[in-house]
């Protein structure tokens, strides 16, 4: 329902391998809405974002699936940025990493269009799987909801686990 919702509003999803200044506030924007959304700061600032995409290739710029990269996925209402998936591809698994969305434009269902064609990308890609993250019925009532539409399997495991590619700013870091 959601999904066709979105395309019924032609919402438009691009997959970008760099981000213009322009989009940079645009994402901030974004996240900033999101954040006041669920009542607190959750994002990292600018900075992480800009070494994540020094660091890692895009999935545009990397066909090898032993080696990390970054999608960025924005969706579109009208030309304007709504929404915004960051997603690492690694393995088998692409990994939705950050999303943001404007609240004004929730009714468009933009950011399940958006799930859903990072989705897409993926599996064209050749990945097995989409980890969309953690739920939990009690601590995130409606990111669960949300995040239980697309269906799959809820799988336990022991969590995030750092890679570290610079030791020595990555203990500077843990300080």
């Amino acid at each position: 329902h959601d999904l066709h919702s979105a395309e019924k509003r032609n919402i438009q999803v691009e997959l970008k391998s760099r981000l213009t200044e322009e989009e940079y506030k645009e994402l901030e924007k974004m996240q900033s809405d999101t954040s006041a959304r669920a009542g607190k700061g959750i994002y990292p600032r600018k900075n992480y974002y800009q070494y994540l995409f020094a660091v890692l290739p895009s999935i545009q710029e990397n066909s090898d699936k032993t080696k990390p990269s970054y999608g960025i996925f924005f969706s579109y209402s009208e030309s304007l940025p709504v929404a915004v998936n960051i997603v690492i591809f690694f393995g088998s698994t692409a990994t939705y990493l950050f999303g943001a969305s404007l609240t004004h434009k929730l009714a468009a269902r933009a950011p399940s269009h958006l799930h859903s064609q990072s989705m897409r990308a993926a599996k064209e890609r050749g990945f097995a799987w989409y980890d969309i993250g953690g739920v939990d019925d009690a601590r995130w009532p409606t990111l669960t909801y949300f995040k239980n539409q697309f269906g799959g399997a809820v799988l336990n495991y022991v969590g995030n686990v750092d890679l570290v590619l610079r030791p020595k700013l990555y203990k500077l870091y843990t300080i």
